[in-house]
């Protein structure tokens, strides 16, 4: 079990040199020892090669950017935020007071239309109470006028 340890430790040590030998950036020396190691060792060995297979895939198909790409790219970004930038000026929100003020003002004009429609029915065409009423005052004021009067009395 100590032995295993031991390996494993081992192991970690070299795996941490494992990328720089892939990449070239260790010294020749540590180059052989750490060659040394990974013919008698499978799992570093594995490790490696799956590093290199990481390598040559990032290498493999590489294109060349076109030099313009930073300028295209930022004049895109300002062509939508300024496309955004109208969709938000072409619906300005309105706060929520306006809203109800607009409700409550509507809702005003249709009370005084109402009224004025009352008004208008409820005097262009009187009613037969009002009409008994009218009939009514005008003959106590014929009759008042008759008591006012003093009789004629004959010397």
């Amino acid at each position: 079990m100590a032995n295993n340890q031991d390996k494993n430790n081992q192991c970690a040590q070299w795996i941490e040199f494992i990328s720089a030998y892939i990449d070239g950036q260790i010294d020749d020396e540590q180059a052989e020892k750490l060659e040394e190691h990974l013919r008698q060792c499978p799992h570093c060995r594995e490790i490696c090669e799956q590093y290199s297979q990481i390598k040559e895939l990032m290498q493999a198909d590489r294109h060349e950017c076109p030099a313009d790409i930073a300028s295209l790219v930022l004049s895109s970004i300002e062509r939508n935020n300024l496309l955004n930038g109208l969709d938000s000026l072409a619906k300005p929100t309105q706060p929520i007071w306006i809203k109800l003020l607009k409700i409550t003002a509507a809702a005003a004009m249709i009370g005084l239309a109402f009224s004025a429609i009352f008004i208008v029915m409820r005097f262009a065409n009187p009613s037969e109470t009002q009409r008994s009423a009218e009939m009514k005052y005008k003959s106590y004021i014929t009759n008042k006028s008759n008591i006012t009067q003093k009789p004629y009395i004959a010397n």
